[in-house]
């Protein structure tokens, strides 16, 4: 008798929707977000797990996976961006996406063909492959922009916090779905949405993706989930926190790093310091037109001998002196997690290549957005697309 095949044995990250259950359906939460919500996905969803189960284990299997992965990852995004930006839809949702990609790499991981662990290495391709496509990190495309308009390129972040509330989306990740392909202001936008996960910003997922464009783009507007208010953030900084987790439940402390190793021979610390400033027009941008809301020019940060707050009114002029060269990193105006961390990546790759006179980047933080509060949602998506269009004005 063979010996049986193992079971997949799902990550923290991929157990949270599965063990969870949405109580008003009693689905659990990686079903329930697509079909509920965009019930276009659970098509994808289901035809990629359908067609992947009937691949049998033959000399052919991996190519026909592959083809599969390629096909629905792309189908995947391309759903995602035609849900939120439909006329009839008034919920710019990040879920479905993220669950319905979650719940179809669990189906991948766990297909007989991946059980050998000869075959480790065909899987972690076809997953990239999955990653990749799925957040179009291969797929941005500005051949389309308008003569004389600015490429800009935006990115958001995967739900986090999960472990607290499986409920949460993010703010972030809806405004790179709705806002892909569109022209606001000047500009012509193009997007991504990165993982919550320590470990892929170690493995340089920034830099891969994003470098391919940095030297034909105009703008780089990196958007996290924040506070109750949106921060144009000056200082990034060379430090990760301590304490917080990520999607996988990781907690990672490194002061020192070096985020381009591998793509530049150099690696000094003139190239990489302690901090590195916004090159964002930001005197465009502050205090915007967003009626109540407060749209504010972050200045704080936090080194070993000084510190310095944000300021509350400004006019978008730098008011605060910046920290000294002496100054060991504490923390960024963003703070220290990875909305802090994708801020000095980019700005890294961008002084690398001695761009700082030429791309405008830097980072926005938007507020947090209670969960199901759908006029919240869509009014974040319009004064994150108001602040894009401000600062395409600048230029």
């Amino acid at each position: 008798m063979k010996n049986p095949i193992p079971l997949y044995i799902r990550n923290h990250e991929e157990a949270i929707g599965y063990n969870n259950i949405e109580p008003s359906s009693q689905m659990r939460y990686e079903d329930y977000f697509t079909e509920n919500i965009d019930k276009e996905m659970k098509i994808v969803v289901d035809g990629f797990i359908n067609t992947l189960n009937a691949i049998q284990d033959n000399a052919t299997v991996y190519s026909k996976v592959k083809t599969l992965v390629e096909d629905s990852a792309k189908a995947l995004w391309d759903e995602a961006i035609r849900f939120l930006q439909s006329k009839n839809n008034a919920t710019p949702d990040d879920r479905p996406l993220y669950w319905a990609r979650i719940k179809m790499l669990v189906a991948l991981r766990g297909h007989p063909y991946f059980s050998r662990e000869k075959n480790n290495t065909d899987l972690d391709y076809v997953v990239k492959c999955f990653e990749e496509k799925s957040r179009n990190f291969t797929g941005a495309d500005f051949s389309r922009a308008p003569s004389g308009v600015m490429k800009v390129l935006i990115t958001g972040f995967d739900p986090f916090i999960l472990r607290s509330n499986v409920e949460q989306w993010n703010p972030s990740g809806q405004a790179a779905l709705s806002l892909h392909g569109t022209k606001i202001g000047n500009g012509y936008i193009q997007s991504m949405v990165f993982p919550v996960r320590y470990a892929d910003f170690d493995k340089g997922v920034v830099e891969k993706y994003l470098l391919p464009h940095i030297n034909n783009i105009d703008m780089i507007i990196t958007i996290s989930q924040g506070r109750l208010r949106y921060d144009i953030e000056r200082f990034a900084s060379k430090f990760r926190t301590r304490t917080i987790v990520d999607n996988l439940n990781v907690v990672k402390r490194r002061i020192s790093y070096l985020p381009n190793a591998g793509i530049f021979s150099q690696t000094s610390e003139e190239l990489m310091p302690e901090f590195l400033e916004t090159t964002l027009p930001v005197k465009f941008i502050i205090p915007g037109s967003l009626g109540n809301t407060r749209v504010v020019y972050n200045q704080g940060y936090k080194g070993s001998r000084t510190s310095a707050s944000y300021s509350m009114a400004n006019s978008g002029t730098n008011n605060i002196p910046e920290p000294s060269k002496n100054e060991i990193a504490l923390g960024g105006s963003g703070g220290t997690y990875l909305s802090n961390e994708i801020f000095y990546r980019v700005a890294v790759l961008r002084n690398h290549l001695n761009l700082d006179n030429v791309l405008k980047s830097g980072h926005l933080h938007v507020p947090k957005i209670a969960v199901n509060d759908l006029k919240l949602a869509q009014l974040g998506v319009t004064n994150i697309k108001t602040i894009i269009e401000h600062a395409t004005q600048g230029n």
